[in-house]
């Protein structure tokens, strides 16, 4: 009988880039007092890559065209929660008697959500584009 095949993602350099940069950027931004609304959205963006990444190799990669477009819609939805995370991290860790980051931060991040997928939409549509017309010239 044929056994499955381990089906976890390879692990590559990039993600290996991606850890190595994102855990220590992390903690040290979550020892920081800084409170600006950019600053948790570039600490969040390594985790989506790293999320966005492994959700493609592990289910989306099958699915071809669809499934990159998937993955970059779930990586644009997923950079204003991702930074609410980081900001909760943040309030939890601190504990000041007032919060580094009030109610009106983690809406404001969290109305992004379906901005930021279209945006992935967008772009996965147009990695695409690239894809097909660089499939088109190496026919020829």
């Amino acid at each position: 009988m044929n056994e499955p095949q381990d089906q976890r993602p390879p692990s590559g350099r990039l993600d290996r880039w991606l850890w190595a940069f994102a855990l220590p950027a992390s903690l040290v931004w979550l020892s920081l007092e800084e409170r600006s609304r950019t600053g948790a959205i570039l600490i969040a963006l390594p985790w989506v890559l790293l999320t966005v990444r492994h959700a493609y190799a592990r289910w989306m990669r099958q699915r071809g065209g669809i499934g990159l477009i998937v993955a970059c819609v779930l990586g644009g939805g997923l950079i204003g929660p991702m930074a609410v995370v980081m900001m909760a991290l943040k309030v939890a860790l601190h504990a000041h008697p007032v919060p580094d980051y009030q109610s009106d931060d983690l809406q404001a991040l969290l109305a992004w959500l379906p901005t930021g997928a279209v945006v992935g939409f967008l772009f996965g549509a147009g990695l695409m584009l690239l894809k097909s017309s660089r499939s088109r010239r190496s026919d020829e």
